[in-house]
C-alpha cells in the first residue's frame, strides 16, 4: 500500500515538474502563436506563414501569408498624412488565411482603388473565428490608435454561431479573467478548443467535395426565419447582434471614423452550382440542410441591411453604409473552396463588389 502511494506521489510530482517546465518554455518561446491570451488579443507581428504543395482547390500551390509590424496583412503605415487609411475587419473570410499575399480581397481592393487614382492604404485586420464580439475589442485595443478614416466590417457567419465560438469572446469582453488564464498551457488549450469547435461547425478551412457531399432533408427550411423572429433565445441573439453593430458604429463615430458594413456571402444557398451541377440547398451543414443555415444567415444579413443605408442609394452623407455582398457574390465552387472561404477568383470578385459599390463612390474626395 505504501509503495503504491509513493508511486502515485512520484507520478504527481513528475507531472507537476513537467507542466512547470512546459509553462516556462512556452512563456519565453511559444511556437503556436496563439492569438488570444486571457482577455487580450495578441497580434502576430512580423510573422510569415508558408505553405508548400498545398492542394486546396482554387488556391496557389505555394502560399506566403505575411503579417506586418502591426500584426496585420498589408503594407506598413504610410507617412503621408493625406493618405486615405482603411482597415478591413472580420473573421476568416476577411483574413483569407490561405490566400497568398496580395490575393486576399482587402489587398485587391487597395490595388483597385489605387489604380482608380486614389491615394489609399488598406490593411487586412481579419482574424479567424472572430465575430462582432472580437471586433469591438480589436477596434478599441489595436485599431483606433492608428486613426483610420474608414473601417470596413465583413460580419455574419461567426455571429450566427454565437452559442459556440463567440461565447468565449463574449466572456472576455467583460474584462474578466479566470485564474488559469495566467498560464500559457491553459491559453494554448483554449485556442485549440476554439479551432476544433470551428472545424466541427463546418467553419474550418478544409476543401469541400461539393459534388459528393452528403445530402440533408430540407423540410421546414422556410420556417427558419420565423423561428429566429419568434423564439425568445434566438430573438435575443439577433437583437444583441444589432446592438453590437451599433456599438461598432458608435465607437467609430466618437473618434471621427466612418464605417462600411458588408453582408456575409456563403455558398450555402437555394441555387445550383454551375460547375458541378450540384443543388446546393440540400448540402448537409451542422446537422441540417444548407437552406436552413442560409435562411438563418440571411436573417442576420437582413438585420445588418436594416441597420444602415446602402451605398447604392448614392447618399454619401449617411454615416455608415452597407455593401450587400451576400446578394451579389454568386454561390458557385468557382468562388468558394468550402462553405465560406474564397478561392483566388472569389476574393477577386469580393474586391470588385466592394470597389464598385463603395470604393468608386468616394473617389472624388480621395483622388491624387
Amino acid at each position: 500500500m505504501k509503495s503504491g502511494i509513493k508511486n502515485i506521489a512520484a507520478l504527481g510530482i513528475g507531472l507537476t515538474i513537467s507542466l512547470a517546465l512546459c509553462e516556462i518554455i512556452l512563456h519565453f518561446y511559444n511556437p503556436f502563436k496563439s492569438r488570444v491570451r486571457g482577455n487580450e488579443i495578441l497580434l502576430p507581428a512580423n510573422v510569415k506563414y508558408e505553405f508548400k504543395d498545398q492542394k486546396i482547390r482554387g488556391l496557389d500551390a505555394q502560399i506566403l501569408h505575411t503579417k506586418n509590424s502591426m500584426g496585420f496583412r498589408g503594407p506598413e503605415l504610410p507617412k503621408d498624412p493625406a493618405t486615405l487609411k482603411i482597415f478591413c475587419v472580420g473573421g476568416s473570410t476577411t483574413e483569407c488565411f490561405y490566400l497568398s499575399d496580395g490575393k486576399d480581397w482587402p489587398a485587391l481592393l487597395m490595388k483597385k482603388m489605387q489604380a482608380n487614382g486614389q491615394n489609399v492604404w488598406i490593411n487586412n485586420a481579419g482574424l479567424d473565428g472572430h465575430s462582432t464580439f472580437g471586433h469591438i475589442k480589436l477596434l478599441r485595443d489595436h485599431i483606433l490608435k492608428y486613426k483610420p478614416d474608414y473601417v470596413l466590417f465583413l460580419i455574419g457567419c461567426n455571429d450566427v454561431a454565437a452559442d459556440g465560438l463567440n461565447k468565449f469572446e463574449g466572456y472576455h469582453l467583460n474584462n474578466k479573467k479566470r485564474f488559469l488564464e495566467n498560464f500559457e498551457m491553459f491559453n494554448l488549450y483554449l485556442n485549440w478548443k476554439m479551432s476544433r469547435n470551428a472545424a466541427n461547425m463546418g467553419m474550418g478551412h478544409k476543401p469541400v467535395d461539393f459534388a459528393n457531399w452528403p445530402k440533408a432533408d430540407t423540410t421546414g427550411w422556410m420556417n427558419t426565419r420565423d423561428s429566429w423572429l419568434t423564439d425568445d433565445i434566438k430573438e435575443r441573439k439577433l437583437l444583441a447582434f444589432s446592438e453590437r453593430i451599433d456599438s461598432l458604429r458608435s465607437i467609430c463615430f466618437a473618434v471621427g471614423i466612418q464605417c462600411v458594413f458588408i453582408t456575409q456571402p456563403s455558398i450555402l444557398s437555394n441555387n445550383i452550382d454551375p460547375i458541378t451541377r450540384r443543388y446546393l440547398g440540400n448540402l448537409e451543414f451542422q446537422g441540417k440542410s444548407a437552406l436552413h443555415y442560409f435562411t438563418a444567415l440571411d436573417t442576420y444579413n437582413e438585420q445588418l441591411r436594416s441597420c444602415g443605408s446602402r451605398i447604392m442609394d448614392g447618399n454619401l452623407n449617411k454615416f455608415y453604409w452597407v455593401v450587400d455582398a451576400a446578394n451579389v457574390l454568386k454561390p458557385t465552387t468557382q468562388n468558394y473552396y468550402d462553405f465560406f472561404h474564397y478561392t483566388n477568383t472569389g476574393a477577386e470578385k469580393m474586391a470588385d463588389i466592394v470597389f464598385e459599390n463603395w470604393g468608386k463612390k468616394i473617389q472624388n474626395k480621395y483622388t491624387k
